[in-house]
């Protein structure tokens, strides 16, 4: 059984965590802690990648959260989301198991343009952080991973919100 650590200070909104892995910690959102792959990568890649940090290629549930991962990782880079309609075309889900009720598609997305398009990535056109839809072979690019600590594994120390969170595999 794997163990893996790790830390975020969600006090006054500072923040430090240990990179995990070919990973980059990226900063705390709404109790998730949130890191982007050190490399392009494959959907495949970064699903591999996230379950290896106990966690899932992220799920954008609000405009608030899509906002700071705009504010985080800036506009300019494609980022694979934990989105899509690989299952049955035009139903997407989260890769979470989360519910879908808050989409930024780009004008014109979702559209399946190209056979094939399930997936997803942020920052389609790398000017206003929307979405599309893009097909299993696109280019890699980096992904954006959300752990979401497990109920009853975080403990609050402190006054100031420092939190540690334990992963079990």
């Amino acid at each position: 059984m794997r163990t893996g650590f790790v830390f975020g200070f969600v006090g006054l909104g500072a923040f430090a965590a240990a990179a995990v892995g070919n990973t980059t910690p990226i900063g705390v959102f709404g109790g998730s802690t949130y890191f982007t792959s050190d490399a392009a990568v494959t959907i495949t890649e970064a699903r591999a990648l996230a379950d290896d940090l106990g966690g899932h290629v992220v799920s954008i549930n609000t405009e608030d959260e899509q906002v700071w991962l705009n504010s985080v990782v800036g506009f300019t880079e494609r980022f694979w989301i934990g989105l899509s309609d690989e299952q049955v075309e035009g139903e997407f889900v989260w890769d979470s198991g989360e519910v879908f009720d808050y989409s930024y598609w780009n004008s014109g997305e979702p559209n399946d343009q190209v056979p094939g398009e399930d997936f997803v990535w942020l920052n389609w056109n790398q000017t206003n952080g929307r979405w599309n839809d893009v097909q299993i072979g696109a280019d890699p690019v980096r992904a954006i991973i959300e752990v979401v600590p497990a109920p009853g594994s975080i403990a609050l120390l402190g006054a100031a919100g420092f939190v540690v969170g334990r992963r079990r595999r």
